[in-house]
C-alpha cells in the first residue's frame, strides 16, 4: 500500500511563505518603516536648519542692536560734552553776540531751545551713526539771576538785559532758572536702530558774591581800628608801563628809609616792643625831610604829572573796587609810603595842598590805592591819622590828628545816612534766603575740598554746607560755597585756570587757618560775618566783606586778624556780561529709557 506526503511539503518556499503570510508582508513593512524614518529625519533636519538660520539671523540682528544702542549712548556723551563746551563760552566776544548761549541764558528763549548733535558714519565705526536732539523742559524761575553791568558797552540786542544803574534793573534777566535737560539719541548700525532717552537736572544760576563792587565792605556799625601791623588794599590792576615807574620810585624810597632808620628798620616795624622810644622829631625829622627833598628834586615834575594824568584816563576809576563802612574806620597811616611822592607830583602844583603824608612806624596801613589814592571811592566815615610834610620848607609840618578831611575827593561821609536802604552788601540777602533751597549740592555735615596740581578740585554751582568747610589747593570750575559754619584754610586756594571762579560765604562764622598754618593766598571772594582770625599773613585776590572786621580788640588791644592783610580787588567778581552765570548739569540721572 502506498502513502502520499502532505501537499505542504511539496510546495516551493515562495508558495509556503505566501500561504503562511510570512515573507511578502514582512518585506513591505520594512520599506514603510524606512520611508517613515527618512521622512522624519528630513523634517527634523529641515526644522533644525531653519532654526539655526533664524537663530543666526537673530543673533546678528541682536548684535547690530547692541552696537546701535552703544552708538546712541555715545551720542548722548558727545552731546553732553558739546553742551558743557557751550556753557563755557562767552556771551560777547569781539563785539559778536553768541546767540546759542543767549538762547539758554534767557528763560523765555530757553523754553524753545533745541540743539542737534551727530556722530557721522565711520566716525566711531563703519556703517554706524547717531543723532541726538537736546532740548530743555519743565523750566521754572529761581532768584539767582543777573543783568549786564551798567558800564558795559554792548550791541543793541543786549541792551534789554543791561541795568540802567545799580538800583534799576533791566527788563529781562540772564540765568535764574532750573529745569530738565533731555537728550533723545538714535543710534543706527547697518539696518538696525535703537533710541535712548536720558534726562538730567539743569540749573542756571548767577554766582556773583556779596559786595561785588567793593574791595572791602564792613556792614557793622561799630568803631573799628586798623592800626598795628599791615593792612593794604588795591582796587585796580596796574598797567605794565606805570608799574615800571612805580617800582623805580619804590626802590628809591626804600633806600631813603634805610638810610634814615638803618638796616634794622624791618625788625623795628614788626617788633615795636623791642624799641624803647622812637619819636619823629629832632634829627630824625630833619633827615627824612632832606631825603624827601632830594628825591622830589631829582625827578621831573611835569613828566610824571602828564604821564599819570594820561594813564588815569585809561583806567576807568569808576570801575575800581570801592571801600565801605557803615560804622567808623580809624586808619593809622604808615610812616612813609612811596605813593605819596606820586600823589605829590600828580597834583596841579607842587606848592598846592597835596602833601606827602607821614604816619606811624608800626602802622603800615593803606585803604587807598597806592599811587592813585585820590581816585578811590569811599562810602562812610573813615578817619585817618597822619602828619603832612612840606618838603621845600624844612621842619614845617601840618599835624591834623585825626584828619577830618575826606579820605579822597570821592569820599561820601554821609552815604549811610542818606541811603539807609543800602547798608547790606548786594547779593547777601539773596544768598541768605535762597541758597539752601536752590543749591546744586547740599552737605549736612562738613565739606572737605582738597585740590592738587595734577588733580584740581572740581567745583560747580551753589554748594550749601551745614557744617564747616575745609578748603585748600587748586580749584577748577565755577562755584559759590555757602556755609553755616566756619571756613578753615588748609592750604593756599588757587585757581586752576583763568576761567575758574570761586566765592566763599560764611553766613554766621569766620575764616581761619588750620593748626600749624600761618600764611595763605586765597583767590576767592570772601564773605565772613566775623572776619578772618589768626595767622600771620593772608593775601586775597577777590574782595572781603564782613559784618565785623575785628581787626583789633579796640584801639589798644591785640591784633586779631593776620598781622599782614593784602586785598587785591578782582573786577571779575562783577557779572559784567553774564560771566558769573554757571550751568550745572546734575550727576544724578532723572530718567533713562531704552525706547
Amino acid at each position: 500500500m502506498m502513502f502520499r506526503e502532505p501537499i505542504a511539503r511539496t510546495l516551493s518556499p515562495a508558495l509556503r511563505g505566501t500561504a503562511g503570510g510570512g515573507a511578502f508582508p514582512a518585506r513591505g513593512s520594512a520599506m514603510f518603516l524606512l520611508l517613515t524614518v527618512v521622512g522624519l529625519l528630513y523634517i527634523f533636519g529641515t526644522m533644525f536648519v531653519t532654526y539655526m538660520t533664524q537663530e543666526r539671523a537673530q543673533t546678528a540682528k541682536q548684535g547690530d542692536g547692541i552696537v546701535a544702542y552703544y552708538l546712541a549712548e555715545a551720542g548722548i556723551e558727545k552731546a553732553q560734552v558739546k553742551m558743557r563746551e557751550l556753557f563755557t563760552e562767552k556771551l560777547l566776544k569781539d563785539g559778536e553776540i553768541n546767540d546759542r548761549l543767549l538762547a539758554l541764558l534767557d528763560i523765555d528763549r530757553a523754553e524753545n531751545f533745541q540743539l542737534k548733535i551727530e556722530i557721522a558714519d565711520g566716525e566711531l565705526i563703519k556703517n554706524g551713526a547717531a543723532e541726538v536732539l537736546v532740548e530743555v523742559t519743565n523750566l521754572k524761575l529761581t532768584p539767582f539771576k543777573t543783568y549786564i553791568d551798567e558800564y558795559e558797552e554792548v550791541p543793541s540786542p543786549l541792551k534789554i538785559y543791561r541795568k540802567q544803574n545799580r538800583d534799576t534793573y533791566a527788563d529781562k534777566a540772564l540765568g535764574g532758572w532750573e529745569g530738565n535737560l533731555r537728550f533723545i539719541s538714535t543710534g543706527t548700525f547697518k539696518k538696525t536702530s535703537r533710541k535712548v532717552e536720558m534726562i538730567r537736572d539743569l540749573k542756571v544760576s548767577d554766582l556773583t558774591p556779596p559786595a561785588e563792587n567793593y574791595t572791602l565792605f564792613v556792614s557793622g556799625k561799630k568803631d573799628e581800628y586798623i592800626k598795628e601791623g599791615e593792612f593794604r588794599v588795591r582796587n585796580w590792576s596796574v598797567v605794565r608801563s606805570l608799574k615800571e615807574m612805580i617800582d623805580e620810585v619804590v626802590k628809591r624810597t626804600n633806600e631813603a628809609v634805610q638810610e634814615t632808620l638803618g638796616n634794622n628798620a624791618e625788625a623795628l616795624f614788626w617788633e615795636p616792643n623791642t624799641v624803647n622810644m622812637i619819636s619823629f622829631e629832632g634829627d630824625v625829622k630833619v633827615k627824612v625831610l632832606k631825603v624827601i627833598r632830594k628825591l622830589v628834586m631829582s625827578v621831573t615834575d611835569v613828566k610824571i604829572k602828564d604821564y599819570v594824568d594820561t594813564t588815569i584816563q585809561n583806567l576807568h576809576p569808576y570801575l575800581w573796587g570801592k571801600i565801605r563802612t557803615n560804622g567808623r574806620l580809624h586808619v593809622y597811616l604808615p610812616f612813609f609810603a612811596a605813593d605819596d611822592i606820586i600823589n605829590y607830583f600828580e597834583d596841579n602844583s607842587i606848592f598846592s595842598h597835596q602833601r606827602p603824608e607821614i604816619g606811624y612806624l608800626f602802622c603800615n596801613n593803606q585803604l587807598h590805592d597806592p599811587y592813585l589814592s585820590k581816585y578811590t571811592y569811599y562810602e562812610g566815615e573813615i578817619i585817618r591819622y597822619y602828619q603832612k610834610l612840606k618838603p621845600y620848607v624844612l621842619g614845617i609840618t601840618e599835624t591834623p590828628y585825626p584828619s577830618s578831611d575826606p579820605y579822597t575827593i570821592n569820599t561820601k561821609f554821609d552815604f549811610t545816612s542818606r541811603h539807609p536802604d543800602k547798608l547790606m552788601p548786594l547779593q547777601l540777602e539773596r544768598i541768605r534766603k535762597h541758597a539752601k533751597e536752590y543749591a546744586h549740592e547740599f552737605y549736612e555735615g562738613d565739606l572737605n575740598v582738597k585740590g592738587t596740581y595734577a588733580r584740581p578740585a572740581s567745583l560747580w554751582g551753589i554748594i550749601y554746607v551745614q557744617g564747616n568747610v575745609y578748603i585748600g589747593g587748586r580749584i577748577s570750575g565755577q562755584a559759590m560755597i555757602v556755609t553755616e559754619g566756619n571756613v578753615i584754610l588748609t592750604d593756599n586756594v588757587i585757581h586752576d585756570s583763568a576761567d575758574s571762579f570761586l566765592s566763599v560765604v560764611a553766613l554766621n562764622g569766620l575764616v581761619t587757618f588750620r593748626q600749624g598754618m600761618t600764611k595763605a593766598k586765597v583767590e576767592s571772594a570772601i564773605y565772613a560775618k566775623n572776619s578772618i582770625k589768626g595767622g600771620e599773613q593772608i593775601s586775597i585776590l577777590g574782595n572781603l566783606a564782613v559784618e565785623n572786621l575785628n581787626r583789633m580788640e579796640k584801639e589798644e588791644g591785640p591784633v586779631l586778624m593776620p598781622k599782614r592783610v593784602f586785598i587785591n580787588y578782582d573786577s571779575n567778581l562783577k557779572s559784567q556780561t553774564g560771566n558769573n552765570v554757571c550751568f550745572n548739569i546734575s550727576e544724578r540721572i532723572t530718567t533713562f529709557r531704552d525706547r
